[in-house]
């Protein structure tokens, strides 16, 4: 059976690492059978603030994508580390889109500004996730930071690829 997993980058940055490294994810995925694979971007999607309204009640953008994210069987969330927590564009996404994800699983990509920030990410994604929606998260979740990148912004870590691997294959076992 064919399983759908959708990649959602969060970062807005035009030089991003958090888009860099999932696309990064993007690409390996795509490669693997049995997997259809999408990328949304949200520096292309025209998002409106979360403030409570059914989706019906948003722009036609954000309901098609609402609908693309129902079909899906797990996702892989992409943020950046803000504050010791996950970006405001990430969290105004799940406020409108975590109920798509409803028991689901999701693996996470992020990146942040140094080498000891790695978990405050992914305990938001934990808790607004797993509370909210009963959206299980598989391991290991993927960290990078600014030492991981080139001056040409490429993943030069291999570790990085390793945990990637690892955790595209717990989310296909997953799901």
């Amino acid at each position: 059976m064919v399983k759908n997993i959708i990649i959602i980058n969060t970062g807005l940055n035009p030089n991003s690492h958090t888009a860099i490294l999932a696309n990064e994810t993007y690409k390996i995925l795509k490669k693997k059978k049995n997997v259809k694979t999408s990328f949304i971007d949200l520096r292309k999607i025209k998002m409106e603030f979360c403030d409570g309204r059914k989706i019906d009640k948003y722009n036609k953008e954000m309901q098609l994508l609402y609908k693309k994210l129902e079909k899906a069987d797990a996702y892989i969330i992409g943020t950046p580390v803000y504050n010791y927590g996950v970006s405001g564009v990430c969290k105004n996404f799940l406020d409108v889109y975590s109920k798509t994800m409803k028991n689901k699983y999701y693996g996470i990509v992020h990146n942040s500004g140094g080498v000891r920030s790695w978990g405050f990410g992914v305990e938001d994604l934990m808790k607004n996730l797993g509370l909210h929606s009963n959206v299980t998260l598989v391991q290991p979740p993927v960290h990078s930071f600014k030492d991981d990148y080139n001056d040409k912004d490429e993943i030069v870590n291999k570790i990085i690829y390793e945990k990637i691997d690892e955790m595209l294959k717990a989310l296909v076992k997953a799901c």
